[in-house]
């Protein structure tokens, strides 16, 4: 769906991209839901593939928001920054389980030492970034895009400014 959003968005489709977003973070919602609920749902490839899935979600969504004019940079280099530390640091823990360095190794994910539990403080950034993602598609699609009305303005930053502080504050936990 991420490619698909991003071709949206470039080609001016913006209530299609709002559309097929909302559906995308409302299905990996519920996707979570189904693999709390019922634990015959679960699996170590999931726990992967579900974050990889999301950060796609986001990384490619927030870049054309960004190449569109319709995301700060700040807020994309923020966003995009957390999830690079996040993987970078994946790979040093996992490179750390090592007994001896091998790609085989080093990229196998069904040995059990690279499960992702995130904490309820990355889901909250989670729901703050598809946040502002989702303020930022509103815009064209309910003009609001002219910021000099105030509270309209307040609103963007306010959510921009839950996404640093939240962001930051979930990769020191």
């Amino acid at each position: 769906m991420s490619p698909y959003i991003s071709y949206c968005i470039l080609s001016g489709n913006f209530p299609t991209a709002l559309t097929v977003f909302c559906i995308a973070g409302t299905t990996d919602f519920l996707d979570g839901q189904i693999a709390r609920r019922f634990p015959s749902q679960r699996s170590m490839l999931g726990s992967i593939i579900d974050p990889i899935g999301d950060k796609l979600l986001m990384g490619l969504t927030t870049l054309t928001l960004w190449y569109s004019s319709l995301l700060p940079g700040w807020l994309l280099l923020i966003i995009l920054g957390r999830d690079v530390i996040l993987l970078l640091g994946g790979m040093v823990i996992k490179y750390q389980s090592l007994d001896k360095f091998s790609y085989k190794e080093m990229f196998n994910v069904t040995d059990g030492s690279m499960e992702v539990k995130p904490g309820w403080h990355g889901k909250f950034n989670m729901c703050l970034q598809l946040g502002a993602v989702i303020g930022c598609l509103s815009g064209p699609v309910f003009d609001f895009q002219d910021f000099s009305i105030p509270s309209k303005l307040f609103v963007f930053y306010w959510i921009c400014g839950d996404v640093f502080v939240f962001t930051i504050r979930s990769d020191l936990q």
